[in-house]
């Protein structure tokens, strides 16, 4: 618990210093580097897939998508590299004896865009305007979700939410969780408004937070159904404590691209 507070103590203030004091193209090279790490969690750790080449393919693939959502590129460009990916990946299972099977390659296509893309729409938010004071929005709605989840349901949690999948987890800290993801929400209304003097739509955040909680709650379970279905315990143990990137961002995998597509379809939220 000791080494878990630690890293927590240390990961936060470097996640605050990427996000806010760094510039813009800092965050995409740190999510490609986490992409990357992510999928190398998900093929190699979990043994779905183990050839090198494979591996190595798909690391350059979810190193370069943080890049096209900062530089915008053009959907002619994606649909080409996942065309490319796609033909390559059949190629080389093709050429290996059956060795690598079309689960394996679902797989793989999982890890090399479809993880780095939705992570990636944190760059998305923070190149959009007021981009600098959204970006907290989903790690605010993931991490506080967290935390109230988790409080609520140790002291008042009965009823078992998704026992074969995650036994801890109960339907009273998912309700804790989507409550503490609106308190989060609500501290973030009084820092815009009194340190930076923003008019904030109420509505808007109060959905972004909610469904937020939602969708990184159902982040975090998609990602025990894996470790469930491989037998593993942590995808890595890059953060000491914590597991790894998958373990530590499995909220973050859904929260960020709700918030996106939340903030480009509902009111503005700062004026």
């Amino acid at each position: 618990m000791l080494i878990r507070t630690i890293v927590g103590a240390v990961l936060v203030p470097v996640m605050l210093l990427i996000l806010f004091v760094c510039p813009a193209w800092v965050l995409p090279c740190f999510y490609a580097l986490l992409a990357a790490i992510a999928q190398h969690e998900l093929l190699f750790t979990t043994g779905v897939v183990k050839n090198r080449l494979v591996i190595a393919l798909c690391a350059v693939t979810a190193a370069v998508i943080p890049f096209a959502v900062y530089f915008a590129w053009p959907t002619a460009v994606l649909t080409a590299m996942l065309l490319v990916l796609t033909v390559v990946l059949f190629v080389i299972a093709m050429n290996t004896g059956k060795t690598i099977g079309f689960g394996a390659i679902a797989a793989s296509l999982f890890s090399a865009f479809l993880v780095p893309w939705f992570l990636s729409q944190a760059v998305a938010i923070r190149m959009s305007a007021n981009g600098i004071y959204l970006i907290v929005l989903p790690f605010l709605a993931a991490w506080m979700s967290d935390t109230g989840a988790y409080f609520t349901g140790s002291f008042l949690g009965k009823h078992k939410l998704c026992p074969n999948i995650s036994p801890k987890k109960s339907v009273e800290g998912a309700v804790g969780g989507v409550f503490g993801a609106l308190l989060g929400g609500a501290i973030y209304a009084v820092v815009m408004i009194f340190a930076f003097d923003f008019s904030v739509n109420y509505l808007t955040l109060a959905v972004i937070c909610a469904l937020g909680s939602v969708a990184g709650q159902f982040g975090d379970l998609i990602f025990s159904y894996i470790k469930r279905e491989f037998g593993i315990k942590d995808y890595g143990k890059l953060f000491p404590g914590h597991g790894g990137v998958l373990d530590r961002f499995d909220s973050i995998f859904l929260t960020t691209p709700t918030t996106a597509v939340l903030l480009a379809l509902m009111p503005t939220l700062l004026k």
